[in-house]
C-alpha cells in the first residue's frame, strides 16, 4: 500500500522531526531499518509522493512521532506513535490516497534504485535495492512494457559529454547486452562496474568517455555488458 500526497509533506516534517532530533539519515536509517538512501529520497521529494505504509510506520515510531504527523494528516502529540497498529496506519494511507487520487498521474511506472555506479575506471560495487522511484511511461519509449529495467545513480563525471554527470540517474536495460558503438552501458570487467561507452578497436573493446580530461579506457580482462541505458535524467 502506498501514501499518495500532491506535496512533498512526509519529507518536509521527516527532515524536521530528524534535524530536531539531531539525527543524521545514517542514524535514523540504524533507528528505523529503512536504507538512508530511500529517507534522502523521501525528504527530496525523490518518492515522487509515494511512500509504503510500512516505511511510515518504522520512520514514525523511530522518530517518536505519529504516522498521521508524517503523512499531513493530524498534529497530535509525538507520544501516540506506538499506540498505532499498521492496519491502522494503512486505513489512513487509504484515505489519503482516495482523497488524492487525481493528483496521480496515470502513465507512470516504479523502478527500483539499485545503487549508484562509477563513470571513472570499474570498482566493486554492491548493487542493493534502495528503493524505488517513480516516472513517466514516456520516458522509456518502446520498453514501456519491458520487465527487469532499474536505475542507476552515475558517480563521477567522465561522462558529461554525453549528458550524464555526478549524481545523474540512468535507466537500464539489462536484456539490452549487443554492444552499438556510441551507446552507453553499465559494464563488469574484472568483477567490478561502470558506466561507459563502447567501440571495439581491432577485436577489443574499449571504454570511452565523453570527459576531455578523463582517458579512455582499454581493459586486460573480458568485458561483459550488463545492461545498456536507455535514459538518463539529472534534478535541480
Amino acid at each position: 500500500m502506498l501514501i499518495v500526497m500532491e506535496k512533498n509533506i512526509i519529507g518536509e516534517r521527516l527532515k524536521i522531526e530528524r534535524e530536531r532530533k539531531h539525527l543524521s539519515k545514517r542514524k535514523l536509517a540504524e533507528m528505523s531499518g529503512v536504507s538512508r538512501t530511500y529517507i534522502m529520497m523521501i525528504e527530496k521529494g525523490q518518492r515522487a509522493g509515494r511512500t509504503s505504509a510500512d516505511m511510515v510506520a518504522k520512520l514514525a515510531k523511530a522518530l517518536d512521532v505519529s504516522p498521521g504527523y508524517l503523512m499531513g494528516s493530524e498534529e497530535e502529540d509525538s507520544k501516540t506513535a506506538a499506540q498505532r497498529t499498521i492496519g491502522e496506519i494503512r486505513e489512513m494511507l487509504r484515505t489519503v490516497e482516495k482523497s488524492e487520487k487525481e493528483a496521480i498521474p496515470t502513465e507512470t511506472r516504479l523502478l527500483p534504485v539499485l545503487g549508484h555506479v562509477p563513470c571513472s575506471p570499474p570498482i566493486e560495487v554492491d548493487q542493493q535495492p534502495e528503493g524505488e522511484y517513480e516516472i513517466p511511461k514516456s520516458w522509456l519509449g518502446e520498453y514501456q512494457e519491458t520487465q527487469g529495467l532499474y536505475i542507476l545513480v552515475a558517480s563521477g563525471d567522465s561522462l558529461i559529454g554525453d549528458g550524464i554527470a555526478d549524481g545523474t540517474k540512468m535507466i537500464v536495460n539489462p536484456g539490452d547486452r549487443d554492444l552499438v558503438e556510441g551507446k552507453i552501458y553499465i559494464v563488469l570487467v574484472e568483477n567490478k562496474s561502470c558506466a561507459k561507452k563502447l567501440i571495439r578497436r581491432n577485436g577489443r573493446v574499449i571504454l570511452v568517455s565523453s570527459n576531455p580530461d578523463c582517458p579512455d579506457i582499454i581493459p586486460d580482462g573480458q568485458v561483459q555488458i550488463q545492461g545498456r541505458v536507455i535514459h538518463s535524467w539529472r534534478e535541480h
